[in-house]
C-alpha cells in the first residue's frame, strides 16, 4: 500500500492496520507542524469515521492524507469567521426585533443557532491574537446576561443584548479579523 502526504510517500509492504498507518500519519504531522483535514482511501474522500471505511473497503491500495499547515488553518478559519459575522449581523438585528414581539419557535430555533455558533467562535479562542481574545471574552460575560433573560422569559432584555450588546461585539470581532488580515497581507 501507498501512502501519501503532502510530497512524502511511504509504501508498506503488507497491507496495514488502520492503527499502524494512524501512528504514521499522527508522527509525520506532528514534526511537520501539520493538520489532518481528511483521507482519502483509493480515490474516495473520507471526512469521517475513517475506520468503519477502511474495514469496509477492503485492501487499499493508495491512501492520502490531505493537511494543512497549522499557519493555514489559522487562516481558514479567521476567513471563516469574518464570513460568518458579516452575515450573521443583519441576522442578529432581524432576531431582535422578532424579540421586541412575540418570539415564536423559529425565532427561538434562530436564537439557538446563534448561541451555537457564539460557542465556535469562544472555542476559537486559541487559535487567535489577544485582540480577538480580549474582545471575544465579552462574549462570555454577555451570555450570562442572555441566559437569565431566558430564564426570566424577558423578550424585551433579550432583544436588547442582541441589538445593542452582540451587535457591537460581533463588529468589534469583523474590525479585528479584517486588521489581522490586513497584516497578513503586508
Amino acid at each position: 500500500m501507498q501512502l501519501t502526504i503532502r510530497d512524502h510517500t511511504k509504501f508498506f509492504e503488507n497491507a496495514p492496520t488502520l492503527g499502524q498507518c494512524m501512528s504514521y500519519i499522527e508522527e509525520y504531522t506532528s514534526k511537520h507542524d501539520l493538520i489532518i483535514q481528511y483521507l482519502i482511501f483509493d480515490g474516495r474522500a473520507i471526512h469521517e469515521r475513517f475506520e468503519d471505511t477502511f474495514i469496509e473497503m477492503g485492501p487499499i491500495d493508495q491512501f492520502e492524507v490531505v493537511t494543512q499547515t497549522v499557519i493555514e488553518a489559522k487562516q481558514e478559519l479567521k476567513l471563516q469567521m469574518q464570513q460568518y459575522l458579516k452575515r450573521a449581523i443583519p441576522l442578529i438585528q432581524s432576531l431582535s426585533e422578532q424579540f421586541c414581539t412575540a418570539p415564536e419557535a423559529k425565532s427561538w430555533s434562530s436564537l439557538n443557532e446563534l448561541l451555537e455558533a457564539i460557542e465556535w467562535l469562544l472555542n476559537s479562542r486559541a487559535y487567535s491574537t489577544a485582540d480577538f481574545v480580549v474582545t471575544v471574552d465579552s462574549l462570555a460575560e454577555l451570555l450570562e446576561s442572555l441566559h437569565i433573560a431566558m430564564t426570566n422569559s424577558d423578550y424585551g432584555l433579550i432583544s436588547d443584548i442582541l441589538q445593542y450588546e452582540l451587535v457591537d461585539i460581533f463588529n468589534q470581532l469583523l474590525k479585528v479579523l479584517e486588521r489581522e488580515q490586513e497584516e497578513v497581507k503586508k
